[in-house]
C-alpha cells in the first residue's frame, strides 16, 4: 500500500489528460481524467501496449454512461458471455475478457460490471472509433491552446494527487480498522422478514443451475440473475430494478442499501462478521474490485459459506467464502472489498422479566429485592452469546442482536433474598416470534422468596395417652389458624400485644396423628397464597377441635425471625390439651333367616358371648386399664336379646365386635361388625341389618313304616310332626316304600310346602315338602330348626285297626344331620330311662339340673329331677349323663357314660348322689366327756338359723347341709357350766363325716340362769369395696476525506480562473 501511494503522489502519468475528441455539441475536446495506474490495472486487468493504445484512441464509453448496443461479433450480441471454463486471473483474464471495461468518471464507487443485467459494459461509444471526425478534429489546435493545456494538466495532477492521496489514506485507516460493521447493524433494515429456515431450502434447490451469462431464470443466470431471482422469489420484494432485465449488482445494492451492516477487505472480516453474529444467513453480498466497482453478488450462507452464480464452470454453488475470495471467478470477478446487507430480519434479540412468586410477601418488604438476577443466554452449541441483568422492576435486557435459532436462558445468580431459578427456558428467534422491535420477552418462573419457612403447632390428649391420642381420636384433624403479622418481632412478647392489628396473611392448618399442624403457606385478604412464612410473628389459635376433643382457647406466639439472612428460624411452640370423647355400645341378636330378634324353635337369642376389640391404631384406656390394637376392651353377653356397655365405657376411636360364643341353637358366626364412636356420650346401635345374627341349626328326621308281623311296607301313612316349643307341626307321608323323610334330597322343601298340613285321608301327597320355622324354605338347609319334636301317625285307610304310634319325641340338635327314627311298627321306639337317687334310698332325688350330651358334646337335653324318672329318646350311641346342679344338701355327683345299643327297647341310667355329714359335740373342758342338756344353735353365712337341739350323749349329726360357712352357738348350757363361745365351721363338699366340737368349762359357783349372749346371729363382715376407677463501543477518516475533496475543488477552481483571465488577455 506505501509503494501505491508513492507511485500515486509522485508519478508523471498520474492525472494526464488523454487526447480527447472534440465534443459535436460544443466544438470542445471533452475532458478525461486518467486513472491511477495502480487502481486502473486492479480495475480492468494488465493490459498490451496495443491495447492502451487503442483505449488512447478512443474506445472509451462515453461519460453519459449509457452502454451502446453490442457488436454483432461480441459475444453480448450472440447473447452469452466470453468463454470462460474455469477461474482466471492476472492478463489471461484481460486476454480474454473482450470488450474492456470503462474508465469511471469518480471515485470510489463509479460504473458497474453488471448494469443493466450484463456482466461488463464493453462496446466502444458510437461515433468516437479509430480515424472518426471528432478524432482528426482532437488532432488539431494551436500552440497556445497547448500551453494552456499544460498548465491546466499541471493543476489537475496535483490536485489528483491531494484526491487521491486521500483516498490512500483512507484504505490504509480502513485495513487498520479491518471490517467495518454499521454503525447500528442492529437497526438495519432488513430485504425481508422471511425467516432462514424457510429460505434455506428453497435456496439449496437451485444449486446446479447452469451460469448463463446476462440469464435470469432457473435454466440459466448470471450472479445478479440468481440474486434477485431469490429476492423476487424467496424473499418476496420483487425484482430489483422492478423487473428482471434491469436487474444487475446495482439494482440489488439500491435495493438494499438500508440494510448495509459490514463493509469488509478479506476474507478474514467475513469470518469475523459471522463469528460476532453481524453477518447472518441470508444476507445479501456485493463485492468489489479494487476500483470499487461491483464484480459480483451473493447470498450468505450458514458457516462462513455463501450461495452465488460464479462462473460457466461452477455454476450456481454453495462454497466457503475463503475460497471464493482467493480466485478468479471470470468475468472481471477479482475482488478487493464486500459489503454485506441484512436480507432477512433473522436476528433478534431477548430481553426478560421476572417477578416474585408471592408479591403479597416481599412487596414493600426490604428483605426482598428483584435487582441484580444474572440470566446466561446459550446458543444452541452451549455457549454463552449474553447475558442479562435485572434491575429493580425485575426488567433486563434487551440483549444485542443475535441470529435467529434456538436459544436457551438459565438464571446463575439469584436476586438478594431469593433462590436460585433451576429452570432452563427455551426461546426461538424467528420473524414468527418476535414482536415490532424484533424482541423476544422471556418470562422466567415467578422468583420464589428465599426468606420463606414453616411454623409448627401440636396437640396432646389431656388424659395423657401420649401424643398420639387414644384410639382413633389420634388428635388428627384439629384445624389451628396461623395469623401473620408484619412487625418486628422484637417488638412483641405476646398476643396482646397484637390486639388491635389487622394481619396481613393467614393460613390453617390441619393436626396429624402425631397432633403436630405445620403451615408452610399464607393466603393474603384477596386470596393471593403466599408458599412460607415471612418474616413477623404469628399468633396460632385453634377454630375447631378434631371429633371427640373439646375447643382450646388458648392463643400462642411464634416468632419468625432471621439472624443470617439465610435460614429462617421459629421460636416457641403451641401446644394444646385435648379431652378425649367417650360413649358406648348396644349389641342386637338377630336370626340369620328371619332378621328378627327371635329365635326359631327351641333355640334362643339369649346367652351369646361378645368381645368388643380395639381396632383403632392406638390405644384406649378402658376402665383405667390400657388396651392396645386387637386387644379386647369389653366382654359382654346378650340379655332379652341385646348386650349393652356403659354409656362411657369406650373411648373416641374404631372397635369391632365378634361373637366368641353362640346362643343356644345357632352356629356360631365369624362376621365382624366395626362401630366408632365418634362424640361423647353417643351409644352405638348395633342393630337392625348391623346387628349380630346367627344361622339356626338345622336337620331332618327319616322314618320307614312297616307293618307288624310280616314286616311290608306301608305306604301312604301320614305322621304329624310338632314343636315341643313353637307348637308348629307339618304332616309327612311315607311313600310306595313307606318310607317318609323331611329331607330336601327327598323332597325338595319349595315343593307343595306343608301341603298335607290340610290333606284329607285319601289326598295325602308323599311328594309334598316340609319346611318349619318363620322364614321361607332352602332347599340348601334341614326343615327342622334346633327343637324338640313329638312325631306321631295320624289314622288312615293304611293303618286302620292298628294302634298308632307315638307321639315319639326327637330332639333335632345338630346341623345337617338326620335322624334316623328307624323302621317303625306298632311297637315303642327305644327308650332311655334316668333315674336320680340319693344315696340314702331308692326314691328319685328331685330339685338335680341334668344334662344329656352326645359322643360330640353337643347337648342333647337337659332338665330337673322330679319324684319320677325322666324318659328320653336317644338314638343308638354313646351319651354322658352330667350333673349341672345338686340339690340343695346333695353333692354334685360325677359324670356317668352310658350307651344305648340297637334293638334294646328301653336304657336304664341311674345317678346316685351323696350329702354332707356334719357331727357336733359337745364336751366337758376337763373331761372331754360328752355333755347333754346344752341347747345348741346353728346359723349359716347369712345369719338364719338352720338347726336347733339340745346335746345329748352322743354326737349330733346333721346331714345334707350345704357346703359353706357356718357358726355354732350355744344358748344354754347345762347346769354348772359357762356359756362358750361361738364356734364358726366350714362344711366342704364331701361325703365324709365332717366334725365340730364346743367345749364348756364349769363355773366355780353355782351356775346362774339365763344368758347374756344375745339370740342374734352374729353381724356380716362388711367386705372392703372393690372397683374404684383413676386415670393423663471513526469519523476522522470521513472528515480528512471531506477535507481532501474541498482542497481539490478550490485548487481546480483557481486554476480555472487563472485560465479564464490569460484568455481574456490574450483577446
Amino acid at each position: 500500500m506505501a509503494r501505491s501511494l508513492r507511485r500515486l503522489l509522485f508519478s508523471p502519468s498520474v492525472g494526464r489528460p488523454c487526447k480527447r475528441p472534440v465534443s459535436e455539441r460544443t466544438g470542445r475536446r471533452k475532458r478525461h481524467v486518467r486513472l491511477p495506474v495502480a487502481l486502473s490495472r486492479e480495475k480492468s486487468g494488465t493490459r498490451t501496449k496495443g491495447q492502451r493504445a487503442r483505449q488512447r484512441m478512443g474506445t472509451r464509453p462515453p461519460l453519459t454512461g449509457a452502454r451502446p448496443p453490442p457488436t454483432e461479433t461480441s459475444p453480448a450480441a450472440r447473447g452469452r458471455p466470453p468463454p470462460v471454463t474455469g477461474p482466471v486471473s492476472g492478463r489471461a483474464a484481460s486476454r480474454e475478457t473482450t470488450p474492456r471495461q470503462p474508465l469511471i468518471r469518480s471515485f470510489p464507487h463509479v460504473g458497474s460490471s453488471e448494469r443493466s443485467g450484463h456482466e461488463t459494459d464493453t462496446a466502444h461509444p458510437r461515433g468516437q472509433g479509430p480515424g472518426s471526425a471528432h478524432e482528426r478534429a482532437r488532432q488539431g489546435g494551436t500552440r497556445s491552446e497547448e500551453a494552456r493545456m499544460r498548465r491546466l494538466r499541471r493543476a489537475r495532477r496535483r490536485a489528483a494527487r491531494v484526491v487521491l492521496a486521500a483516498i490512500m489514506v483512507l484504505a490504509v485507516l480502513s485495513q487498520g480498522l479491518g471490517a467495518r460493521p454499521a454503525r447500528a447493524a442492529a437497526d438495519a433494515r432488513a430485504v425481508s422478514s422471511v425467516s432462514w429456515q424457510a429460505a434455506k431450502p428453497q435456496i439449496e434447490a437451485l444449486m446446479g443451475v447452469p451460469y448463463v451469462w446476462g440469464g435470469k431464470s432457473p435454466s440459466g443466470w448470471d450472479c445478479s440473475g440468481f440474486v434477485g431471482w431469490v429476492m423476487a422469489n424467496v424473499y418476496g420484494t420483487g425484482w430489483p430494478g422492478g423487473s428482471p432485465a434491469s436487474c444487475g449488482t446495482d439494482a440489488i445494492k439500491a435495493a438494499v442499501r438500508d440494510g448495509w451492516v459490514l463493509h469488509g477487505t478479506s476474507a478474514g472480516d467475513y469470518a469475523a462478521g459471522c463469528a460476532s453474529g453481524v453477518v447472518r444467513p441470508g444476507d445479501v453480498i456485493i463485492l468489489y474490485n479494487a476500483s470499487g466497482a461491483t464484480v459480483h453478488c451473493a447470498i450468505a450462507g450458514e458457516n462462513q459459506t455463501i450461495y452465488h452464480a460464479w462462473s460457466e464452470f461452477y455454476g450456481t454453488c454453495h462454497k466457503p467464502f475463503d475460497e471464493v475470495w482467493g480466485q478468479n471467478g471470470g468475468h472481471g470477478k477479482t475482488y478487493a472489498s464486500f459489503d454485506v446487507y441484512r436480507g432477512l430480519e433473522d436476528a433478534g434479540r431477548i430481553r426478560l422479566r421476572k417477578a416474585s412468586a408471592q408479591p403479597a410477601a416481599t412487596e414493600g418488604n426490604p428483605s426482598y429485592s428483584l435487582a441484580g438476577a444474572e440470566y446466561a443466554v446459550y446458543d444452541d452449541a452451549g455457549a454463552q452469546v449474553a447475558t442479562l441483568v435485572t434491575n429493580e422492576a425485575g426488567a433486563a435486557g434487551p440483549t444485542g442482536d443475535l441470529p435467529s435459532g434456538t436459544y436457551t436462558v438459565r438464571e446463575t445468580k439469584a436476586p438478594e433474598g431469593f433462590s436460585l431459578d433451576p429452570a432452563t427456558y427455551t426461546v426461538e428467534l424467528g420473524s414468527g416470534t418476535w414482536d415490532a422491535e424484533r424482541t423476544v420477552l422471556v418470562t422466567p418462573d415467578p422468583e420464589a422468596p428465599l426468606l420463606a419457612g414453616s411454623a409448627v403447632a401440636r396437640k396432646h390428649d389431656a388424659e395423657g395417652a401420649g401424643g398420639s391420642g387414644q384410639g382413633s381420636a389420634t388428635l388428627a384433624g384439629a384445624v389451628l389458624r396461623f395469623d401473620h403479622y408484619a412487625v418486628d418481632p422484637s417488638t412483641v412478647d405476646g398476643p396482646s400485644d397484637l390486639d388491635g392489628l389487622t394481619p396481613i396473611l393467614s393460613a390453617t392448618a390441619t393436626t396429624g396423628p402425631d397432633g403436630r399442624a405445620e403451615v408452610s403457606s399464607m393466603t393474603a385478604p384477596d386470596g393471593t397464597e403466599v408458599p412460607g412464612i415471612p418474616l413477623g410473628v404469628l399468633v396460632v389459635s385453634e377454630v375447631e377441635a378434631p371429633a371427640g376433643y373439646l375447643v382450646s382457647n388458648e392463643r400462642f406466639l411464634l416468632k419468625v425471625s432471621s439472624e443470617d439472612n439465610v435460614v429462617v428460624e421459629v421460636s416457641n411452640e403451641a401446644d394444646f390439651a385435648e379431652k378425649v370423647a367417650r360413649g358406648g355400645v348396644r349389641i342386637e341378636k338377630r336370626d340369620l333367616e328371619t332378621g328378627e330378634n327371635a329365635p326359631q324353635g327351641g333355640a334362643s337369642v339369649d346367652g351369646a358371648v361378645f368381645e368388643v376389640v380395639n381396632a383403632s391404631a392406638a390405644p384406649v384406656l378402658v376402665g383405667g386399664e390400657e388396651v392396645g390394637p386387637g386387644e379386647v376392651a369389653l366382654t359382654l353377653e346378650t340379655e332379652g336379646g341385646a348386650a349393652e356397655s356403659a354409656p362411657d365405657a369406650l373411648p373416641y376411636g374404631d372397635y369391632l365386635v365378634r361373637e366368641v360364643v353362640a346362643p343356644e341353637g345357632y352356629l356360631g358366626t365369624d362376621a365382624e361388625v366395626p362401630f366408632s364412636i365418634a362424640a361423647d356420650g353417643e351409644v352405638v346401635e348395633l342393630t337392625g341389618e348391623r346387628a349380630v345374627a346367627n344361622q339356626v341349626r338345622r336337620g331332618d328326621l327319616e322314618l320307614v313304616k312297616v307293618s307288624d308281623g310280616d314286616l311290608s311296607r306301608m305306604a301312604g301313612v301320614p305322621f304329624r310332626i310338632t314343636s315341643a316349643t313353637t307348637g308348629e307341626s307339618h304332616v309327612v307321608v311315607t311313600d310306595g316304600n313307606g318310607y317318609a323323610s323331611t329331607a330336601a334330597s327327598w323332597n325338595p322343601h319349595t315343593a307343595s310346602t306343608n301341603a298335607n298340613d290340610q290333606a284329607a285321608d285319601g289326598s295325602w301327597d308323599p311328594s309334598a315338602g316340609v319346611w318349619f320355622g318363620t322364614s321361607g324354605p332352602d332347599d340348601s338347609k334341614g326343615a327342622l330348626p334346633y327343637d324338640t319334636y313329638e312325631v306321631e301317625e295320624l289314622p288312615c285307610e293304611a293303618n286302620g285297626g292298628k294302634q298308632l304310634l307315638g307321639p315319639i319325641e326327637v330332639r333335632v340338635y345338630r346341623d345337617a344331620v338326620t335322624v334316623d327314627l328307624g323302621t317303625l311298627t306298632n311297637d315303642d321306639l327305644p327308650r332311655t330311662v334316668v333315674s336320680k337317687k340319693s344315696v340314702t334310698g331308692e326314691d328319685e332325688l328331685p330339685g338335680a339340673t341334668l344334662r344329656v350330651y352326645d359322643a360330640d358334646g353337643e347337648l342333647v337335653e337337659e332338665w330337673v329331677s322330679g319324684d319320677e324318672p325322666h324318659e328320653l329318646t336317644l338314638m343308638p350311641g354313646s351319651y354322658t349323663l352330667h350333673e349341672e346342679a345338686a340339690p340343695e344338701g346333695y353333692l354334685v355327683t360325677s359324670d356317668v357314660e352310658f350307651e344305648v345299643l340297637e334293638g334294646v327297647p328301653v336304657t336304664q341310667v341311674e345317678m346316685v348322689d351323696d350329702y354332707t355329714r356334719v357331727e357336733f359335740e359337745k364336751v366337758d373342758a376337763d373331761t372331754g366327756e360328752p355333755l347333754a342338756g346344752a341347747t345348741l344353735r346353728l346359723y349359716d353365712a347369712g345369719g338364719e338359723l338352720v338347726e336347733e337341739w339340745v346335746s345329748g350323749d352322743e354326737p349330733h349329726l346333721i346331714e345334707a347341709l350345704a357346703p359353706g360357712d357356718y357358726v355354732l352357738r350355744e344358748v344354754e348350757a347345762p347346769e354348772g357350766y359357762a356359756l362358750a363361745d361361738d364356734v364358726a365351721l366350714t362344711v366342704s363338699e364331701t361325703a365324709e363325716v365332717q366334725v365340730a366340737t364346743m367345749v364348756d368349762e364349769l363355773l366355780p359357783d353355782a351356775p346362774e340362769e339365763g344368758s347374756d349372749h344375745p339370740e342374734e346371729a352374729p353381724a356380716r363382715e362388711e367386705m372392703p369395696s372393690t372397683g374404684d376407677p383413676s386415670g393423663g463501543i471513526a469519523v476522522g477518516c470521513a472528515l480528512g476525506a471531506a477535507g481532501a475533496f474541498a482542497s481539490a475543488i478550490a485548487l481546480a477552481a483557481r486554476e480555472r480562473r487563472r485560465d479564464s483571465l490569460t484568455r481574456g488577455r490574450r483577446r
